[in-house]
């Protein structure tokens, strides 16, 4: 029996298609590809922006496998 893990993304807590490929990690916390997209494209200020970054900001805050 294989056990297989998938990463869930902090932000929007899907499973990416891709799995561990289809995103990046800051200190253990995964955030998909989409959500980067989606920032990238975000108006500044928009509650998606305002929601990813302060998700981003905890993240990196966090001690790795924190």
């Amino acid at each position: 029996m294989r056990a297989e893990v998938y990463p869930v993304c902090r932000q929007c807590g899907q499973v990416p298609r891709y799995g561990l490929f289809d995103g990046f990690r800051i200190h253990g916390n995964f955030f998909c590809t989409e959500c980067q997209e989606r920032l990238l494209s975000a108006e500044i200020g928009s509650p998606f922006y305002l929601a990813m970054a302060a998700g981003l900001k905890e993240a990196l805050r966090q001690k790795r496998g924190g």
